[in-house]
């Protein structure tokens, strides 16, 4: 399957006004005093709460405000036992904790993002090595893990775990096991529309590998294996769009390489590489806008949180940040976008967490989400969705993506329920039937798409019509 990505992209300007963003349009809005280094911070994929994980072996749970300042200085949970990394699923109820005793547990959530029941629903055991890493499969109920290196090929392995309806595991081991790497496997990304998967290693390469359309391994070696780096890489992960990964090292570099649909290199060598100054830490592509964000062990600790804006092709518009968040004073160890709200969190080992809101980000307000029954107008509460026929405010029978009664409301003037058009744009097999209309035919805002592919909650799915918004 080969996708258009550069028709995905044509309209990116028109979002951005044909202006750079300015650095000094994010600031420091809040800030999280817990009083222990900080080793992960992660974004609820649509709710505005996030999660920490600290060196005292707490996870805790926290809920923002609607002008994502902290609802409140002390968590709404806490999962005890697991805090060295965290990451919920983007379209599940379930978020993964996990420690480098080699464990990883799952723990179900509500949909206001608590938990669900104060243990955990599963528990994945790395036996005789260390599990380092985890990512969650962008839609299949899929999880991976990397394993640390204790001398044989087996511990330094990445191995495919399936979860059943009620996200406990499907049998008693992995679906799959990724063998390649002879080092620690330190990171491991999926990309969120094509069917491969990336994993970074203190062998100082990267590896690429195939996967099935049930999330299985396609083939035991990899398609591609990124060669380059002087030191371990410390960081890999996908552009929300187009096959480009980027991998961070602690040889101080951080490289975009390209690659094909099928995951091969399109080329052997980077297509960009940045001299980021100090061992790189952690990096991260925004979920629509063209930037990523990148951490470093930096000295001078004001300059180890980096923003970086991207052209359309993926290779970068400058080789000097675009901003700097200033405020930690001791090491950062982690930082994440939100996919809605434009907002970032970074964690430190100054035990703080900071909230910074960025003007960038803010979409433009071109489209209604209309997320309770009382915000969908009298007349047309009892219209069909434009695609199941189905009164709109009527129960969603397909509860895949757990989210009923979100409408949306596009351009076109027709409506949608959102797990209806979730569904049609996921399933779609080719560049022309995800960029035109259900309805109406009119081709989808390349933005729209990101946006929407990239925010399973309140009906990114409004993609569809060329304007989207989500509050």
């Amino acid at each position: 399957m080969s996708f258009g990505y550069e028709r995905l992209l044509a309209h990116k300007n028109n979002m951005m006004g044909g202006q750079p963003p300015n650095g000094d349009d994010c600031r420091n809005i809040d800030t999280l005093q817990i009083n222990v280094e900080i080793n992960c911070v992660a974004f609820h994929p649509h709710l505005p709460m996030f999660a920490t994980g600290n060196r005292h072996g707490h996870t805790n749970l926290w809920r923002l405000n609607d002008d994502s300042t902290l609802a409140q200085r002390t968590p709404v949970d806490t999962l005890v036992g697991h805090s060295d990394y965290v990451t919920f699923h983007p379209q599940l109820p379930i978020v993964a904790t996990g420690s480098p005793a080699g464990i990883v547990k799952l723990w179900r959530l509500n949909d206001d993002g608590t938990l669900a029941e104060p243990t955990s629903v599963a528990t994945v055991r790395g036996r005789n090595h260390e599990i380092i890493s985890i990512a969650f499969h962008p839609r299949l109920p899929i999880f991976a893990t990397g394993g640390s290196d204790n001398g044989t090929a087996e511990s330094c392995s990445v191995k495919l775990w399936r979860l059943n309806d009620d996200y406990t595991l499907v049998g008693q081991g992995p679906i799959s096991t990724l063998i390649r790497h002879t080092g620690r496997v330190t990171s491991i990304a999926f990309h969120n529309h094509l069917p491969i998967i990336a994993t970074g290693s203190h062998d100082r390469t990267v590896n690429v590998w195939h996967l099935n359309d049930d999330g299985s391994l396609a083939q035991t070696t990899p398609v591609a294996t990124l060669v380059g780096h002087t030191s371990l890489v410390r960081c890999v992960a996908f552009h929300p769009l187009l096959p480009i990964i980027a991998t961070g090292s602690y040889d101080r570099r951080l490289k975009l390489w390209r690659l094909n649909d099928d995951g091969t290199l399109l080329q052997p060598t980077p297509i960009d590489t940045l001299n980021i100054g100090s061992r790189v830490i952690c990096v991260t592509f925004h979920p629509w806008y063209p930037m990523f964000a990148t951490t470093s062990d930096e000295l001078v600790i004001s300059h180890a949180i980096k923003l970086w804006r991207l052209n359309d092709d993926g290779t970068l518009a400058q080789h000097t940040p675009i901003s700097r968040l200033r405020g930690h004073t001791l090491f950062v160890t982690s930082i994440a976008f939100h996919s809605r709200l434009p907002i970032i969190v970074t964690g430190s080992d100054d035990g703080t967490a900071k909230l910074w809101q960025c003007k960038m980000l803010e979409p433009p307000h071109h489209l209604e989400i209309l997320r309770k029954e009382t915000d969908i107008p009298e007349n047309v509460r009892s219209a069909p969705c434009a695609l199941c026929n189905l009164p709109l405010c009527a129960q969603i029978p397909d509860t895949t993506y757990n989210i009923n009664g979100y409408v949306v409301k596009m351009t076109s003037a027709h409506y949608f329920h959102y797990n209806c058009i979730h569904r049609y744009l996921t399933n779609r097999q080719s560049i022309s039937e995800l960029m035109t209309c259900p309805t109406c035919e009119s081709v989808i805002d390349s933005d729209e798409i990101s946006r929407f592919l990239h925010s399973p909650d309140a009906d990114a799915d409004a993609k569809l019509c060329t304007d989207f918004y989500i509050p």
